[in-house]
């Protein structure tokens, strides 16, 4: 993490891969066969990703923000582009005819499986950091505490 909070070793590494396959690829097959060839791979990580956030919305305002539930904020809309989201991921599992490109988002279940190992042994091996990941906010301090939380908050306490 940077200063800033920004994951500038995975943007880094992403970088460098991106290249790292780009460049060769496209010096090979050319700019928009390459651009099929890696939108293709990358097709079904991000309809699942999609799907997999919907889902937690729901499952987050139904189970840890119960209190700040909306039926068409929390379940409606993210229910119904779930469902909308089946249908380009059914034509990704099941295409009409398994041509190379119909093969390449099966790489991302690779991937994915390598995650899920990857996650077992995080789990496993490290349950606090396990179950830390996707924390994006500390847990809260009592509002009896008297140490302030952050610079702006000791300001506003100073100038009172």
């Amino acid at each position: 993490m940077s200063g800033c909070r920004t994951p500038a070793v995975a943007i880094g590494c992403l970088a460098v891969l991106t290249l790292a396959l780009g460049l060769p690829l496209t010096f090979l097959y050319g700019g928009v066969r390459t651009f099929g060839y890696l939108a293709g791979i990358g097709g079904l990580p991000v309809v699942l990703i999609y799907l997999a956030v919907n889902i937690a919305v729901i499952r987050a305002f139904r189970t840890e923000f119960r209190a700040e539930f909306r039926l068409g904020r929390h379940l409606l809309i993210p229910g119904t582009a779930a469902l909308v989201f089946l249908f380009p991921l059914w034509e990704i599992l099941f295409p009409g005819a398994y041509t190379l490109m119909n093969l390449l988002p099966f790489l991302a279940f690779g991937w994915l499986a390598i995650g899920v190992v990857a996650a077992i042994v995080l789990r496993t091996r490290r349950p606090a950091t396990f179950h830390a990941l996707g924390r994006s906010f500390p847990p809260a301090r009592p509002a009896s505490s008297a140490i302030p939380r952050s610079k702006a908050d000791h300001l506003n306490q100073v100038s009172r």
